[in-house]
């Protein structure tokens, strides 16, 4: 015999402790204790219990009080399994699949290996599917980002090129223009310097 109560209880689960608090109240188990809803569900459970005779007593000692707490705890027992599962049935689907016997012994043996259900093996199967192909979509989503940026910066780079070289196009053109504009400045000074010159007669 377990040697304390609601041993089967979740007690990490709030909602479980909480569920267990309810049930004790409607069927009148907690005696004169008022719950108090201001703290932790698990720890107010403890507190109620604690007003409980001890669930296996000693040697020759009897207790009304405790053989209707034993019976009644099973009854809470089973209703809190078929709580649990109505929780389930509300998150969880039924299907019948239809599949290779290959694929069904090896999804057996599979299922004997991990110690799992068969149905939490397609589940288990389906969830690593999933996991895969969305690693494999953010590798492809990486490629691409590293692609986009490797066509940016050649870009960047054919950007600056052709911008330099329009530059030096500018330079070019100008040191033309300049080259086209110093002979003739020569032939006017040229000009200005034959007429301010004196004539061979005059001297």
């Amino acid at each position: 015999m377990k040697q304390n109560w609601l041993e089967w209880l979740n007690w990490k689960d709030e909602k479980s402790c909480y569920w267990a608090i309810s049930y004790c109240a409607k069927k009148e188990l907690i005696g004169t204790i008022m719950p108090n809803l201001a703290i932790a569900s698990s720890e107010e459970l403890r507190r109620i219990i604690q007003g409980w005779p001890a669930r296996k007593p000693g040697k020759g000692f009897s207790s009304s009080r405790r053989e209707e707490l034993l019976k009644e705890e099973l009854r809470m027992r089973n209703a809190y399994a078929q709580w649990i599962k109505r929780k389930k049935a509300s998150s969880h689907k039924n299907y019948t699949l239809w599949m290779k016997r290959d694929i069904n012994k090896k999804m057996h043996k599979y299922a004997k290996e991990h110690h799992l259900s068969i149905s939490a093996t397609v589940q288990l199967l389906l969830e690593d599917f999933h996991g895969e192909i969305k690693r494999i979509e953010e590798e492809h989503r990486e490629k691409r980002r590293e692609q986009r940026e490797s066509h940016q910066k050649q870009q960047d780079v054919l950007k600056d090129r052709i911008k330099r070289q329009g530059e030096t196009i500018a330079e070019l053109k100008e040191q033309i223009s300049n080259l086209k504009k110093s002979p003739r400045k020569s032939a006017r000074n040229s000009r200005i310097l034959k007429f301010n010159a004196p004539d061979d007669e005059s001297r």
